[in-house]
């Protein structure tokens, strides 16, 4: 009996001292120190200063000419760069915009002669040109000189015919794309609406004047004019029944319909 204990024993003991050699053997083995490598120092990338923007080339003549009225309406003029300042130069810009602004309200008179002489020569088609001169002409002009050429403005050209309305067919070929009604916009169409939206922001700020002559320009030979007249002349009075009856007066017989459709 004590034999057959002391073989368990024996046994047990040998299975232990197996399982944990086996245990042993399947470990990772240790792994060495490896030497830190010194970690290389980052340098900041070359600090590159960005290039000046290049001015823009005067385009009218008063930014060629020498003068208090001249300079001061190159001054304003050059409020059109994209280019963003910074805080410094933006406040520089401020001082001269108020510098100029001061000088063209003593001479009022010459500066809306000088921006009117600009507008004369521009081409027929120049859209951004009298965009620019006439936000100048609203900031620098008189109120009576500024609605003066707007409504001018709003009478000239030759009217457009009227487009014939589209046939309708029936679809025997493949859909093919039509031109948009951008593409087909008449440029000196496209300076009358400005003239009109500049009449309009003067009769937002109060303008009496500018209201008048937006409501005689339902008068207009062109008829986009005419329409917008009436679009522009209910959003400035309160009395829709009152302004209907001053426009059914200027409009043509044609276009009363407009009266009842805005």
């Amino acid at each position: 009996m004590k034999l057959c204990a002391r073989a368990i024993l024996l046994a047990s003991f040998c299975t232990l001292a197996w399982s944990l050699s086996g245990a042993a053997a399947t470990q990772d083995p240790p792994r060495r120190a490896s030497a830190a490598k010194p970690r290389k120092a980052k340098t900041p990338p070359p600090r590159t200063t960005a290039a000046p923007a290049p001015e823009a080339a005067p385009r009218f003549d008063f930014e060629k000419r020498a003068g208090a009225v001249d300079e001061a309406l190159t001054v304003l003029l050059a409020r059109r760069l994209t280019v963003l300042p910074s805080a410094e130069e933006a406040g520089e810009r401020m001082g001269r915009e108020a510098g100029a602004r001061q000088v063209l309200r003593a001479n009022a008179g010459a500066a809306a002669a000088a921006v009117i002489a600009e507008l004369e020569k521009l081409a027929r088609n120049d859209v951004e040109g009298h965009a620019e001169l006439f936000t100048l002409l609203g900031e620098v002009a008189a109120e009576e000189a500024a609605i003066a050429y707007w409504s001018a403005k709003l009478a000239s050209g030759t009217p457009r015919p009227p487009r014939p309305l589209p046939e309708r067919k029936k679809l025997k070929e493949p859909d093919r794309p039509t031109a948009q009604r951008s593409e087909r916009e008449d440029p000196e169409a496209l300076i009358r609406y400005l003239a009109l939206a500049h009449l309009y922001r003067a009769g937002r700020a109060g303008s009496e004047k500018a209201r008048a002559a937006i409501l005689e320009a339902a008068a207009s030979p062109h008829r986009e004019v005419r329409i917008s007249a009436v679009q522009y002349t209910y959003a400035l009075t309160r009395r829709r029944w009152k302004a209907r009856q001053e426009l059914e007066k200027r409009l043509p017989r044609s276009d009363q319909y407009l009266l009842y459709r805005y």
